[in-house]
């Protein structure tokens, strides 16, 4: 059930779940180039451990079970009649708390039932990499795979990223060749950028090299600040994209949304109540 809402100055709205056993996960609702999206959360917490990233603080204590990925949509939709919003959502990316495919049973039950049931056009998955899960991906109700590259060598990814230790970068994207080969979809390379780490012009040349346009789309994301980190958003956003789309990439920089109520990628967590109730009122 819905505890609680926050509202954004952009329109997103994001919203913290109570589940049955008392834990609590958070989704939002966003808008981006005129279409709808719901980010929902898959596990309650993330044991990925990824060092930008809020989520990765907390110990996944379980999987998010389909239904409630599903009651994660149904609801919402529910409670966005009152703001006149019929739906169904453009997509529903299964991008919030957790390795959605670290809970792959879950993940593809809820998301063939959410096209079945007509509450989405389309769902996406983003995944830190698990490549086996990618290649067992291609065969269910998913549409849309999202790859955190996030750096375009296997050492500056695995500081970053430490599911790189086990399936580097070379076995990342070959799972996600195979997925396109059998979906037929591009796959969209997420490229999280941070001053002084991944934005130099080694890195802009390896990833042209890395990625072919036939197959990757390039999205260039911003850091959304997260407590206790030392990282910085890199100013060489708009020059890696205009550089990329040169090359003949299909690139687009993916700008924060509801940064400012910690609801942008990374800052999803489990909250209690009270500092749900805090965060609104600072």
């Amino acid at each position: 059930m819905i505890i609680s809402k926050q509202s954004s100055n952009d329109g997103s709205i994001k919203y913290l779940w109570q589940l049955p056993d008392g834990a609590t996960v958070e989704s939002i609702f966003f808008t981006f180039q005129g279409q709808s999206y719901s980010c929902v959360s898959s596990q309650v917490g993330c044991n990925v451990g990824c060092g930008f990233c809020e989520t990765g603080k907390q110990k996944n204590l379980r999987n998010v079970t389909a239904d409630e990925i599903y009651l994660q949509v149904s609801e919402t939709l529910n409670d966005l009649k009152s703001l006149k919003y019929t739906g169904p959502l453009y997509q529903v990316a299964v991008a919030g708390m957790g390795e959605p495919l670290l809970n792959f049973e879950n993940v593809v039950k809820a998301a063939a039932r959410l096209k079945a049931d007509k509450l989405t056009e389309n769902v996406s998955i983003s995944t830190s990499g698990i490549a086996p899960k990618i290649r067992m991906l291609a065969d269910t109700a998913v549409d849309k795979l999202f790859i955190s590259l996030h750096a375009t060598t296997d050492d500056i990814r695995s500081a970053l990223v430490p599911t790189n230790k086990k399936y580097p970068i070379s076995e990342l994207l070959t799972a996600s060749r195979y997925f396109n080969s059998r979906v037929g979809v591009p796959v969209t390379a997420t490229y999280l950028m941070f001053n002084g780490v991944n934005d130099t012009e080694q890195d802009l040349s390896r990833l042209v090299n890395l990625l072919d346009p036939e197959t990757f789309i390039i999205q260039l994301s911003e850091w959304n600040c997260v407590s206790n980190m030392n990282f910085t958003r890199s100013p060489k956003i708009d020059y890696f994209e205009k550089s990329l789309a040169q090359y003949g990439f299909d690139v687009f920089i993916l700008r924060s949304k509801g940064s400012e109520i910690e609801g942008g990628c990374g800052q999803l967590r489990s909250r209690l109540t009270i500092d749900f109730m805090d965060d609104t009122t600072s």
